[in-house]
């Protein structure tokens, strides 16, 4: 009886462990693509929020700017301008919105210029044409151009391009 049963106990074969750990390398193998693949997907979709989170919070704050100020000084009627300067209601001093090196940027007067976008975006291009005809109620056309490129990977970039139009209250 000993016999037949180290007879019939023959063990793991070469082939055996070599399809084994073939199997198990493309299970793990696929897990990690997958994982990869989801990683670089999350990567887009935050790089597409910040872009378009940044420009409406650029256009809110331009939007609420120019509803509230008394006059536009530049552009002037039916001109276009890389700036806009406003002369705000009750403040003794002009504000200025302008893109300086990519940075959108807000000065108040004399006062040192406050930041608006952050360090991942980009301001490609940031224009405003006054619609308006002279002696009328102002409108502006303010058009940005941004983007974002993830500090880790060169392999992903996102633009954005859009344009409002924002007329003053009163």
């Amino acid at each position: 009886m000993n016999r037949s049963l180290l007879k019939n106990n023959k063990g793991t074969t070469l082939v055996e462990i070599l399809i084994y750990v073939a199997i198990t390398s493309a299970v793990i193998g696929s897990f990690v693509s997958f994982a990869l693949l989801i990683d670089e997907l999350r990567i887009k979709t935050l790089s597409i929020k910040r872009v378009e989170t940044s420009v409406t919070d650029v256009f809110a704050l331009l939007e609420k700017k120019i509803k509230n100020s008394e006059r536009v000084i530049e552009p002037a009627s039916k001109a276009t301008s890389t700036r806009l300067i406003l002369d705000i209601a009750n403040q003794s001093e002009n504000i200025t919105i302008e893109a300086i090196g990519g940075i959108v940027y807000l000065t108040e007067g004399s006062a040192a210029p406050v930041r608006i976008t952050g360090n991942s975006i980009y301001i490609e291009n940031f224009d405003f044409i006054n619609l308006a005809e002279e002696g009328a109620k102002d409108a502006i056309l303010a058009e940005i151009g941004s983007r974002y490129r993830y500090a880790t990977s060169q392999s992903f970039e996102f633009s954005l391009s859009d344009s409002l139009i924002i007329s003053r209250r009163y």
